[in-house]
């Protein structure tokens, strides 16, 4: 479900997203799909803040695990949120070119 801000008919600008899995997302929406700034809130509790492209998490952001136990590093802040996004080749890369771990659609 969505609800917000809308143009020509599709959603544009500002809204949250409820998804038939229980993941939410809220912040700037262009042509129906997270664009901008947002955060997406997981089922779980887990939460990414930060920048969005073409309804992925990409860019600077900061991702807090609800299950985790140790507290956030440096690396939680990250450019392209390695801790979201996870290379199956190569564990230690910071990029995400690798498969991705979360996303907002899975069931």
């Amino acid at each position: 479900t969505y609800e917000g801000e809308m143009q020509n008919g599709y959603p544009n600008g500002r809204g949250k997203i409820t998804y038939s899995n229980g993941n939410t997302y809220v912040g700037e929406i262009q042509d129906g799909k997270p664009q901008g700034l947002g955060k997406v809130t997981w089922l779980n509790g887990d939460t990414y803040e930060g920048e969005m492209q073409n309804g992925n998490p990409n860019g600077t952001g900061k991702f807090h695990s609800a299950s985790a136990a140790p507290p956030p590093n440096e690396k939680d802040e990250v450019r392209n949120p390695a801790n979201i996004f996870q290379n199956p080749q190569n564990s230690g890369n910071s990029g995400n070119s690798g498969t991705p771990r979360r996303t907002l659609f899975e069931p």
